[in-house]
């Protein structure tokens, strides 16, 4: 075995992923929505593998987050939360330089409050039709996606979180680092001072 090159093995489980995706999605273009961490460090394999694949990385401020799982899942874990927060985010960080040229970043709250500027970006990033911008702009705007409430305005600040003092300790071990590297604050402002505009990032 150990004269047998690694990129043979490696060239095999490349083509072995081929021929599955091939098989579960015949037609030309395929999606695959809300990847775990796992999944985002293999981005740059599957760039390998599909020249063409781009990347669209939805981010969020972990405090809206956590808002939305304690209202879409009132029984969720709020550690487990934390943690899995916490490895989607730091995971993006380590493979985004590796994708360079494929990928864009969009916030959120970017998408909310501007759902055409998001969608013009996204068309640049997947040659969509200019009939195509216009239906994903219109549905950014009117489909309220990913929304916590209906106040489609509303900043968290972590005041009015009410998490309990293991909450806010959990917070502190496992995201408040991650969240000043994405430049997000904790108070209704959303973004420390000077990182405004990373609401929408090119890679």
């Amino acid at each position: 075995v150990s004269l047998v090159p690694r990129d043979y093995f490696q060239s095999s489980l490349d083509e072995m992923f081929i021929r599955t995706i091939k098989t579960i999605y015949p037609a030309a273009t395929w999606v695959d929505k809300t990847p775990n961490s796992n999944m985002i460090h293999l981005a740059p394999r599957f760039r390998r593998i599909w020249p063409n694949s781009r990347f669209v990385f939805m981010k969020r401020r972990f405090l809206e987050n956590a808002a939305s799982r304690a209202i879409k899942f009132p029984d969720y874990n709020f550690s487990q939360n934390c943690r899995e927060w916490n490895e989607v985010m730091t995971a993006w960080l380590t493979v985004r330089s590796q994708l360079q040229g494929a990928a864009i970043e969009v916030d959120q709250r970017f998408l909310r409050d501007n759902p055409y500027e998001a969608a013009e970006a996204i068309q640049g990033l997947l040659k969509l039709t200019d009939t195509e911008k216009e239906r994903l702009g219109q549905a950014f705007g009117y489909d309220y996606p990913e929304r916590t409430s209906t106040n489609r305005k509303a900043d968290i600040d972590i005041s009015g979180m009410g998490w309990r003092d293991e909450q806010i300790q959990d917070f502190e071990r496992f995201c408040a680092q991650t969240m000043d590297v994405y430049g997000y604050s904790t108070d209704a402002k959303y973004y420390q001072p000077g990182s405004e505009t990373n609401g929408l990032v090119w890679i």
